[in-house]
């Protein structure tokens, strides 16, 4: 079989990570790569269990034993699909095109899936390496709301000592990390036929750089939801229209690169110079990585008799969406006062979906404060309350306290400095990690996150440092070793 990524070790990490690359695994389309990870440890006689939800868990012997028996390593089978306009990929069944520029690994035109793909090629890995007695806990849909994390019983974890793998900066060991909560907001549509003489026309955004919800929230990348949400009450103010529909098929727990929104306008000459300005004057706010933005206004080509083209929301809905779109509040929101540098609080809208009879709005909420998400959640409750639309909450999860005295963060510290003469830093990042839930549910649980460096997750720009996955390899395998 042909490999992709030649000359960097182990070879045999590499070769795995490829091979996960072509079993489609988006969240929630997790079967192919459970039974991969099955077969892979029962060829090696270890034992192995799935569960219900669909995580896997695999228990392997080691050498010896360490102070606190044997240690467990985690991480997520899923991974966010993503993909450039003009690329053709079904990620339900078709592998990634992978190749190698500058040292890294890259997807052609989609997300890689390093987030959390290079944890289960690490694990499996190190089910060859001379170690200490480990427990592998691969879990499913972790990207939608951390479900397989929440449904799987720990009873059958004996370890006390957890490394998780889904961390994206080698430098640095994550020991902390924010909770969260996601929002459906769903308006229902009142239409109407539209008005003889109007025509359809419809407004993208693209060329934006988006990325992770959570670690690039405070990047200065804007969201093109965001960006549609200033646009519209601009242009409604300057030549009055109706909404027919507004699309944002990205992830609640991405940056929008694109968005887009049709539109009835009685002044197609006024919309699109307005859309010019609108577009000009928003340029001047973004900062370097979003620098390939554009606006489009084109018009929209009708087929005769088409009666359900020729729909449109009535006034008061147009308005109702407009509201939604600019009074929602995305990026981050405040800043930690204990941890410079670190976002407390940020909110994201990273979904908008039109069907026949609603447009629902995705948000997912992040904060270090369990407060704080209640004020989130409380102040989307009063948007909907006052666009008259229906509400739901989901798939909250808790953060993942620091602590201050842990074994396994110094022991890996130390065993990277041995290594490389570098000191690695200690953080508390804003995102959520499965390790939260696996903190709450099993006390005492000593837990670290780490991995190589991985840009640009979540988008089509992401790319693996493969001298990264060498270093962050050989640091596990060293504590892994004692």
């Amino acid at each position: 079989m042909s490999y992709i990524v030649k000359g960097y070790k182990p070879e045999k990490l590499f070769n795995i990570f490829e091979d996960i690359c072509k079993i489609p695994r988006g969240s929630g389309n997790e079967r192919g790569i459970a039974r991969y990870i099955m077969d892979f440890a029962k060829n090696r006689g270890l034992e192995c269990i799935s569960d219900e939800a669909g995580n896997v868990f695999v228990r392997k012997p080691g050498k010896g034993a360490s102070t606190h028996g044997p240690v467990l390593l985690q991480g997520h089978m899923d991974m966010v699909c993503e993909k450039n306009a003009d690329i053709v990929h079904d990620f339900e069944k078709d592998p990634l095109e992978l190749y190698v520029k500058d040292g890294y690994l890259s997807a052609r035109g989609t997300t890689l899936g390093a987030d959390d793909g290079i944890a289960i090629a690490m694990m499996l890995a190190l089910l060859d390496e001379e170690t200490v007695p480990l427990e592998l806990l691969f879990t499913v849909e972790e990207e939608t709301g951390l479900a397989g994390a929440k449904l799987f019983d720990c009873s059958v974890i004996k370890a006390k000592s957890m490394v998780n793998i889904d961390s994206e900066e080698e430098s640095i060991v994550t020991a902390g990390c924010a909770g969260g909560a996601r929002t459906d907001i769903s308006l229902p549509l009142s239409k109407v036929d539209c008005e003889d003489g109007a025509q359809l026309f419809t407004v993208k955004i693209s060329g934006l750089a988006g990325g992770h919800s959570g670690t690039d929230i405070n990047s200065g990348r804007m969201s093109a939801v965001a960006l549609t949400g200033m646009m519209l009450p601009y242009l409604y103010a300057q030549c009055p229209f109706n909404i027919v529909s507004v699309t944002c098929d990205g992830k609640d727990n991405a940056i929008a690169r694109e968005c887009a929104f049709t539109v009835y306008c009685p002044d197609p000459d006024r919309l699109k110079a307005s859309v010019r300005t609108a577009e000009s004057e928003l340029k001047k706010t973004l900062c370097a990585n979003d620098s390939d933005f554009s606006v489009s206004c084109n018009p929209e080509d009708l087929k005769y008799g088409d009666k359900a083209a020729r729909k449109m929301c009535d006034s008061l809905t147009t308005k109702k969406v407009i509201d939604i779109l600019g009074l929602s509040k995305t990026g981050a929101l405040k800043m930690s006062n204990q941890i410079p540098g670190l976002v407390e609080h940020s909110q994201n809208l990273g979904i908008v979906k039109t069907f026949e009879n609603e447009i629902v709005f995705s948000f997912s909420t992040r904060s270090s404060l369990e407060f704080q998400l209640d004020i989130s959640c409380r102040e989307l409750d009063i948007l909907a309350d006052l666009t008259g639309a229906e509400i739901t909450h989901r798939s909250r999860y808790p953060g993942w306290e620091y602590n201050q005295k842990s074994s396994i963060r110094e022991k890996y510290i130390k065993a990277y400095q041995k290594l490389y003469g570098k000191e690695l830093s200690v953080s508390v990042i804003h995102a959520g990690l499965e390790c939260g839930i696996f903190a709450a549910k099993i006390k005492n649980m000593d837990i670290i996150s780490v991995g190589p460096d991985i840009l640009d997750i979540h988008s089509p720009s992401e790319r693996l440092d493969l001298l990264s996955c060498e270093r962050v390899w050989n640091t596990l395998v060293s504590v892994l070793s004692e």
